[in-house]
């Protein structure tokens, strides 16, 4: 099964973190959030051999590009660059070639943890009639969201987007598996832009097939959701070196420019002064900036969290292996803010079909 995951959005609610990096290279335990996507369809079996695997770009197109041409997924991975948005259901129809069968369509700005392998089964096992299955998961904040009730064969029959009185708490994941029905449909409307919830989803309702993510879903659209992922999702374990590893070099290419100023932009958001390479804990509430986890340790070792103001804030530019993630860890138990940019160890996602 072919995937476009969309990765073109100018993410203007995370602001002034997408000044630095496009909303899909966020780093989630140190490891961008696109590389996490695409770790989750090699465990589904789909990010190799005949599938293809679409990224579209817009916003900070370079950074995409260069932290996936030294990766494990560079040439299994097409880049279509999109001067101008085309909206979702745009982009679907504006790359035939990877829609000529089913295909999961997602939004690679949400950090995901269903197992998309149960995904597809769903799909191949929707209602009859219905051409196209939607993720679907339990929201605490279903105003921001679009809510679905679905009919006895969960196969949703009313779309209630962002509305003031949502008539539940199960919402539209924005990821989906869908027909070429529905890419004809859309490429007969004749337009370039196309949106998928205000345009495509209200015309197949009926004939749209839920499927409820258990596991975590978090869109990371602002600062304060973004930090709420890094405490919830679960760290990767340390496992091979990631190799090649262009995330790596992009974050400390030009003296770590790009990490220095990513943890700068993340200051400005919590509105906190970023203090480097500190002898002793501050004065008064900042965001730490640490080169890896040993000079943190050289600093907090044998004190307690109220030896340093509240709202102080950790960031650490390296992690590199187990122990780095038992000590970090530790620390988030004891209520710190930790962010982590790069990792160089993770252990990589059994095939299904090994």
């Amino acid at each position: 099964m072919n995937a476009i995951l969309l990765a073109a959005g100018l993410g203007t609610r995370l602001l002034p973190l997408t000044g630095v990096l496009p909303k899909c290279l966020m780093p989630i335990h140190g490891r961008p959030l696109l590389e996490y996507w695409l770790r989750a369809l090699d465990a589904a079996g789909d990010a190799a051999g005949d599938a293809a695997v679409l990224v579209n770009t817009h916003h900070l197109p370079e950074l995409v590009r260069a932290s996936l041409a030294k990766s494990p997924w560079a040439g299994r991975v097409r880049l279509v660059h999109e001067p101008a948005l085309l909206g979702t259901g745009g982009t679907f129809v504006a790359n035939p070639f990877a829609v000529a069968g089913p295909v999961l369509l997602a939004h690679a700005d949400n950090l995901c943890g269903a197992d998309l392998q149960a995904f597809m089964a769903a799909h191949a096992a929707r209602s009859s009639g219905t051409v196209m299955t939607m993720m679907s998961f339990r929201t605490d904040a279903p105003k921001t969201c679009g809510i679905l009730e679905l009919d006895a064969r969960g196969v949703v029959r009313a779309f209630h987007e962002k509305t003031a009185d949502p008539p539940g708490n199960l919402a539209n994941a924005a990821i989906y598996i869908v027909e070429p029905e529905v890419a004809d449909f859309i490429a007969g409307l004749g337009r370039d832009v196309v949106d998928f919830s205000t345009e495509v989803i209200p015309h197949f309702l009926g004939r749209i097939q839920a499927w409820e993510n258990k596991g975590y879903h978090r869109d990371i659209g602002n600062v304060d959701s973004f930090l709420a992922a890094q405490r919830e999702f679960p760290a990767p374990a340390s496992g091979a070196a990631v190799a090649p590893d262009g995330w790596q070099e992009l974050c400390f290419a030009n003296g770590g420019a790009l990490a220095l100023a990513f943890a700068q932009a993340l200051a400005q958001g919590l509105n906190l002064p970023l203090v480097q390479n500190c002898g002793t804990p501050p004065q008064a509430p900042a965001l730490l900036l640490f080169p890896n986890v040993r000079a943190l340790r050289g600093i907090l070792e044998g004190r307690a969290r109220a030896d340093v103001p509240q709202r102080s804030f950790l960031v650490v530019e390296m992690v590199q292996n187990a122990s780095d993630d038992e000590y970090l860890s530790q620390l988030r138990a004891q209520g710190w803010g930790i962010l982590a940019i790069c990792r160089t160890q993770m252990d990589l996602p059994r095939r299904h079909d090994a």
